[in-house]
């Protein structure tokens, strides 16, 4: 078996200049002629370490700084920019051209990291309770958002937005997950919910959402049916319906939806409540079944 010689490697990743690495031949030491940048971060590679293994172990002491670094690497790389990273082949340092790929990967090991440290420390990264937040109040008191379209037989521009910053106060990282609904309520017991969600900049803070929902009737908004859609992870676009145990001849038609996002580094939930506004359904003797809000 090959042994690698015992050689530590101290890199600084400047994004003006990439970056440059030597052997460490005292603290943090950089190659003749290397530029550094306040925005910039250091890694240390050891033989046979990847990038991520690098950052994430760069990460523990400047979560902010690093994640913010690569953030903005990621960026420039999606702009044409070329963008370098050390490797190590056989014990030997080397710069290699940045992939989108390897960029987030780096981010995503970030996050598994901090994810593991705080699961063995006992302590939450963010203030969201694994098992999700609580959401406010009975469906039939959540507001009512977006309008009356389609001749009044739909109701559009059910909106939600879910936003995570994870990042400290020295940068800003956010993503956001953005809902928009349409509901065609009818009679039979069964409404159409169009959706399409937006995710982004999608830098993987959310690793999935879904919808869950509550079909009301009557003008008491009585819960009547409720159930959860399947899981997507990107920005996407489908329908689902939702059922009511009654067929509700000129009676009123309600919905109301909760969209949640997952946490990938914490492993918890975020979400956000709405209902359409209230449609009165055909009578049974027009032989219709549309309702109208």
């Amino acid at each position: 078996m090959r042994r690698f010689p015992a050689v530590v490697f101290v890199v600084v990743l400047a994004l003006a200049a990439g970056l440059a690495a030597a052997p460490q031949t005292s603290a943090l030491a950089s190659s003749p002629g290397a530029k550094t940048h306040s925005s910039g971060f250091w890694v240390t590679m050891t033989p046979g370490s990847t990038f991520a293994q690098a950052v994430s172990a760069a990460a523990q002491k400047s979560p902010g700084q690093v994640t913010a670094g690569l953030k903005r690497m990621l960026q420039r790389e999606e702009a044409g920019q070329a963008i370098y990273i050390p490797e190590t082949k056989n014990g030997i340092l080397v710069n290699v051209k940045a992939s989108r790929a390897d960029l987030t990967g780096a981010l995503a090991a970030i996050k598994k990291t901090a994810a593991t440290t705080a699961a063995v420390a006992g302590t939450a990264q963010t203030a969201v309770p694994a098992a999700g937040p609580a959401v406010s109040g009975a469906p039939s008191t959540w507001p009512v958002r977006g309008e009356a379209c389609g001749s009044n037989r739909a109701w559009c521009d059910l909106v939600y937005v879910l936003d995570l910053d994870e990042c400290d106060p020295s940068c800003t990282l956010e993503d956001q997950l953005t809902a928009r609904l349409t509901v065609n309520p009818s009679a039979s017991g069964t409404n159409r919910v169009n959706w399409n969600v937006l995710y982004s900049p999608d830098n993987g803070d959310f690793d999935g959402y879904h919808f869950e929902w509550y079909f009301l009737k009557y003008a008491a908004e009585t819960e009547c049916g409720t159930g959860n859609t399947g899981s997507w992870s990107t920005s996407n676009s489908g329908y689902f319906d939702t059922t009511c145990n009654v067929v509700l001849w000129d009676s009123r038609n309600t919905t109301a939806v909760v969209f949640w996002g997952h946490i990938a580094a914490s492993d918890g939930w975020v979400n956000d409540w709405a209902k359409d506004g209230t449609a009165l359904c055909q009578p049974e003797s027009s032989g219709n079944t549309y309702c109208v809000y």
